[in-house]
């Protein structure tokens, strides 16, 4: 593996740098695609990390939707080589139904997002000082609209207080241990040019040699130029969270568990995601909260396939079904190997007080895979916004779930009493959000340079 050929977002989520901005740059009105490549190849692509490089305190990664490839050159006949998922758009109504997005709820990406440079460093003064060096005083780059400003919160948890990032799936040749009992997951589900489950290579953009000059022979697509080695779909969303509305349902729909749980409210909270505050998953402790299993990720459902520990509806079980889903464990593992997506994004905004306070906060969800559609949007459509998923009804992911078709329930096995609250609000709402392609640093530099 060419580890120094893919950007190092692929590998780590860079916990060690706790700032994080996500730039939305645009070319600027009447600049060509020469001026545009260069001004990204002079500013931004010095900036840019591998895998192998040496961090510096402050450093970036660059990714294009399809307005930015168009806008360094590329024409429709080689955007028609990306999926139709990427070329279209995460705002395209036909993605927004799959995704069960309502984009008249966006603030984000309405239009289009062209060009993403995620700034990562120590401090937040150190992030904002690199995306001016990269951006003030550029003649054909603009920014498109404020960044997401995003930073770590403590004991690396989200806004509703539960450890998050806890389950990553460990990337063949990318990550040197296995992580956990699964076996790593092969390259290519997250990098173009590496095989798949499937033993294939999975599909890659392409060029006519005309157009590709300087770039090898397509192993997908005989007689045409490869732009996809060491690639990857990087899927972009921010993510609102209602942490006073998530905290009130929890103090209300909790009552009637008073009396057959020592912490109604932590119980209740801990079957919606499928782990407890801590991040100790449900099927290792069901009884309560064990610190010591914050970052246990060696379990299975094939124990628990009724749900009694952790509800078969519950947010990380629908992620992450591992041997849940019917007709048997093996099948199901098997299955979800083909669904897997490696996160990356941090919570935005100030952490939440005892009263509202109506600032903004959520998370800015990141993954990369190598297939938008069996991937990331089956993940999306069929477990988080699947209403029968694994045998449920009328059920959608109780924590992040859109509530469409009147999904507002949620349904808790007897244990030690079955419990099933109606009238979920929604707690997240999606603001926004973008495909991006994440080139290898190869193809990056030969995107940003002289094209035939």
């Amino acid at each position: 593996m060419k580890r120094a050929d893919l950007q190092a977002i692929v590998a780590s989520g860079f916990g060690d740098r706790g700032a994080a901005r996500y730039v939305f740059v645009r070319a600027r009105a009447g600049s060509t695609p020469e001026e545009v490549r260069a001004e990204l190849a002079a500013r931004a692509l010095p900036h840019v990390v591998s895998i192998e490089s040496n961090k510096p305190h402050a450093f970036a990664q660059l990714a294009f939707g399809p307005g930015g490839l168009r806008a360094i050159g590329l024409d429709d006949e080689e955007l028609d080589t990306f999926p139709r998922e990427f070329v279209q758009g995460m705002a395209h109504p036909e993605r927004a139904r799959v995704n069960g997005d309502r984009v008249d709820e966006w603030h984000l990406g309405r239009g289009g997002l062209d060009v993403l440079i995620a700034v990562f460093a120590g401090s937040d003064g150190a992030a904002l000082a690199l995306e001016r060096a990269m951006l003030d005083g550029a003649r054909h780059l603009e920014r498109a609209c404020e960044p997401l400003v995003a930073s770590r919160l403590p004991d690396q948890t989200e806004h509703f207080g539960f450890r998050d990032g806890v389950s990553q799936p460990s990337i063949l040749g990318v990550h040197g241990d296995p992580r956990g009992p699964e076996r790593p997951v092969p390259t290519g589900e997250f990098v173009m040019g590496y095989e798949n489950v499937y033993g294939q290579l999975p599909a890659a953009p392409s060029l006519s040699p005309a157009r590709g000059v300087g770039l090898p022979e397509s192993r997908v697509s005989p007689g045409r130029r490869d732009l996809g080695d060491g690639g990857a779909y990087l899927v972009l969303r921010k993510l609102e969270q209602d942490v006073f509305a998530w905290r009130a349902w929890l103090r209300e729909a909790s009552r009637p568990l008073a009396g057959y749980v020592a912490d109604p409210e932590a119980y209740l909270g801990a079957k919606v995601v499928g782990r407890w505050a801590s991040g100790a998953p449900l099927v290792t402790c069901p009884r309560a909260d064990d610190p010591a299993h914050a970052t246990k990720n060696d379990f299975d459902y094939d124990l628990d396939l009724s749900g009694l520990a952790c509800p078969r509806g519950a947010h990380i079980r629908r992620t992450n079904p591992r041997g849940a889903l019917p007709p048997s464990p093996p099948r199901s593992r098997a299955a979800v190997e083909t669904r897997r997506l490696v996160r990356r994004g941090r919570p935005y905004g100030p952490p939440a007080g005892d009263a509202p306070d109506g600032e903004a906060r959520g998370l800015v969800f990141v993954c990369l895979c190598a297939n938008l559609a069996r991937q990331f949007e089956f993940v999306q459509q069929t477990w988080v916004e699947g209403v029968k998923f694994d045998g449920g009804w009328s059920e959608d992911d109780p924590l992040v779930g859109a509530r469409r078709a009147g999904a507002d329930r949620f349904t808790i096995p007897r244990d030690p009493v079955r419990y099933a609250p109606r009238g979920l609000p929604r707690f997240v709402t999606a603001r926004g959000g973008g495909y991006f392609f994440l080139p290898g640093m190869d193809r990056l530099r030969w995107l940003l340079g002289a094209r035939g």
